[in-house]
């Protein structure tokens, strides 16, 4: 009778004890990896040169100035040179957090001197945007190069002398119609620095045929 009692008492004690191991279960925890994602910043961070130079030249298409901001070098903000030669006295400098509110801003600033004329480039940026950057659609641009140019002309390329460090990007058209037989060639580099977070625009450069 004892020997009964003792094996019900056991048996009671083991069920209770599977139960309760069965109730506490939980599902294990994720890894940290299972649980991350990546997660890119503004601008072209995490982002080749490459793939940064055609977001910004559509960006520039559509004069998408809010979004262009966010690619522009924080502390160095972009240069505007209207020609080959960069004239680091002359050429306007746009910082990050006023880039988004270029077509707004209707005064006029000097933005460097004209080519044979010797007078400054004096208009707002939106005349400037037309004439001096968006005169032709470098999204279809012919010939596209990176780190190598094909600007040529009489005008100096001085470009290395004042990025030495940077990659760029360049769009040329080697001619628009064919009477002029060259002589009215354009093209746009987008010129790249890098910091410790990934590349940025420092520099928008037009280049054309000049006397």
């Amino acid at each position: 009778m004892k020997n009964g009692i003792y094996i019900i008492i056991l048996l009671i004690a083991v069920g209770c004890k599977s139960g309760s191991e069965e109730t506490n279960t939980t599902p294990s925890p994720r890894t940290p990896e299972a649980n991350q994602k990546e997660i890119k910043g503004p601008g072209i961070e995490n982002e080749t040169v490459e793939k940064a130079a055609e977001k910004v030249i559509t960006l520039l298409k559509e004069k998408n100035f809010a979004a262009l901001a966010s690619y522009v070098h924080k502390e160095r903000g972009v240069r505007f040179s209207p020609f080959q030669f960069i004239d680091t006295k002359l050429d306007r400098i746009i910082k990050h957090d006023a880039v988004s509110g270029l077509f707004s801003d209707k005064s006029s600033y000097i933005w460097g001197m004209g080519a044979g004329s010797g007078e400054p480039i004096k208009m707002n940026f939106e005349s400037y945007f037309k004439q001096y950057v968006w005169d032709l659609d470098f999204t279809k641009a012919p010939k596209k190069s990176m780190n190598k140019s094909s600007i040529g002309g009489s005008m100096t390329n001085n470009l290395r002398e004042i990025y030495p460090t940077a990659s760029f990007m360049e769009y040329y058209y080697d001619r628009v119609s064919e009477k002029y037989d060259g002589m009215d060639w354009r093209g746009l580099t987008l010129v790249f620095e890098k910091t410790t977070t990934g590349w940025f625009l420092t520099g928008i450069i037009h280049s054309q045929w000049t006397p």
